[in-house]
């Protein structure tokens, strides 16, 4: 009996001395919980989570609410709204590429809340004159009259990344110094990107200027680096083509176009049908869109992946 009793009382020892960790412990947590709370940052897609992600480093909490998504087709639940709401920024593409979007700004801006929306700071491209040659669900998604895809540009990358550092400082000031810093690495890796892709794709590298593309994303890339793109898709993966869309690209075959750059994504089926048809050699891009990037890696390596791409599309040395 005496040998059953000391076990009880060991038990009975071991489990208030487990309750007690745990609650010290619990205390604890909550007081660090409370000290080291950060700021919020909600981004709607990939890019502008990087982008937030490297200016913010340590200081902010940084949440991707597109998680892999197309944000073309990309809507958010009950729980991202009001994850949405809670944050201390939102961070928005703009220019339609979020069909949310606009709704949900007005939404954050009757409750005061800071929301920043890209493409409002920039200088955007209209839609070319082949928008009327897609067929598009209205009802599931309509975009905007400007060309959204400014973050495959390191030019205007760089320009979005700058101010989204001044609207951090905004909300958190004393961390001013920290978001200036990181800002300005990313920005030069930006400007690198930039001078990287000038090199390897003037003119004088290349074999052809002309290439087919998924859908019409690289509008940028190409005006700034003298590329010619006939994309099947319109400004959205939703976007399809006419008949008589699909009809010009596959004469585009013939007169001297060597690739189609492909995405991995619902176009991608037109597209092997054109190569199909034509011979045309397909060669993989990335709108880096839903941050899943060839061999794992970041937005720095899907923009020296499509590089590779672009080269070998048109030829370049």
């Amino acid at each position: 009996m005496k040998k059953i009793a000391s076990i009880s009382v060991i038990v009975i020892i071991t489990v208030v001395l487990i309750f007690a960790v745990v609650y010290f412990v619990g205390k604890k947590d909550k007081s660090s919980i409370s000290q080291s709370k950060k700021p919020v940052v909600v981004a709607s897609f990939y890019p502008l989570y990087y982008f937030a992600s490297q200016i913010a480093g340590d200081k902010m909490e940084v949440i991707n609410i597109g998680r892999g998504n197309d944000p073309h087709e990309f809507k958010p639940s009950t729980k991202d709204v009001v994850t949405m709401h809670k944050a201390s920024i939102v961070l928005l593409q703009g220019a339609g590429l979020e069909s949310w979007g606009e709704d949900l700004e007005r939404q954050l801006e009757k409750e005061d809340a800071l929301v920043f929306v890209v493409a409002k700071h920039l200088k955007l491209f209209k839609l070319d004159e082949y928008a009327h040659e897609y067929e598009s669900d209205k009802e599931s998604h309509q975009h905007g009259s400007h060309d959204p895809h400014t973050w495959l540009s390191p030019v205007l990358a760089k320009e979005t990344v700058l101010q989204i550092a001044k609207e951090f400082e905004k909300i958190n000031p004393q961390n001013k110094e920290i978001y200036q810093k990181n800002a300005q690495i990313l920005a030069d890796k930006l400007d690198k990107i930039d001078k990287d892709y000038k090199n390897a794709l003037a003119n004088k590298k290349c074999s052809v200027n002309e290439a087919l593309v998924s859908h019409n994303a690289f509008g940028y890339i190409g005006r700034r680096y003298g590329l010619k793109m006939h994309p099947i898709a319109g400004i959205s993966t939703l976007d399809k083509p006419s008949a008589k869309l699909l009809a010009q690209l596959k004469n585009e075959a013939k007169e001297g176009v060597i690739a189609i750059l492909t995405e991995e994504n619902s176009v991608k089926e037109y597209a092997e049908t054109i190569a199909k048809e034509t011979g045309l050699v397909l060669v993989p891009i990335n709108t880096l869109a839903t941050g899943v990037i060839q061999n794992g890696g970041d937005y720095i390596d899907g923009m020296y992946f499509n590089l590779e791409s672009f080269k070998k599309a048109y030829g370049c040395k």
